[in-house]
């Protein structure tokens, strides 16, 4: 297989000829930066990381919760402060998911996604303020324990 010879044609060849040289052409072409502009835009939304918070109940663990969830940010100017606050954002939510968690969830019931989605978005909401960045949680789980 590695000895294997590509027998190409006259036409073949000069086409692939021509396509490399075309390809070194435009590598040694300097490329400005104001041409490229829209291709620097940071993606409007930022993956966090899983959340995962204790389910307590009757003074023992009872289950975990995992979430899975993104931020949608409004304006592409926002973004690198947001991710600058994301350590403060994983607190505010985690802190808030664990009040939920601890007073509103029933283990043998999914998740109600709208309820921790408001949860979510009003912590996000002091944190960031309002309008900065909306909420999207990809999946809420309960394991019980």
């Amino acid at each position: 297989m590695w000895g294997a010879r590509i027998r190409m044609g006259g036409t073949l060849r000069a086409a692939v000829a021509a396509i490399a040289l075309s390809c070194v052409g435009a590598a040694a072409t300097p490329v400005h930066a104001e041409e490229h502009k829209e291709d620097k835009a940071p993606s409007p939304y930022i993956k966090l990381d899983d959340l995962n918070v204790t389910i307590f109940g009757d003074r023992r663990v009872r289950g975990i919760m995992t979430v899975t969830l993104s931020l949608e940010v409004a304006e592409p100017a926002k973004h690198d402060d947001v991710t600058e606050r994301q350590p403060i954002l994983r607190d505010a939510y985690f802190r808030s998911v664990s009040r939920y968690a601890g007073s509103r969830v029933d283990l043998r019931r999914p998740v109600n996604i709208a309820q921790l989605g408001a949860i979510l978005q009003n912590a996000t909401d002091k944190v960031l303020g309002a309008n900065v960045a909306k909420v999207l949680i990809s999946s809420a789980a309960i394991r019980p324990m």
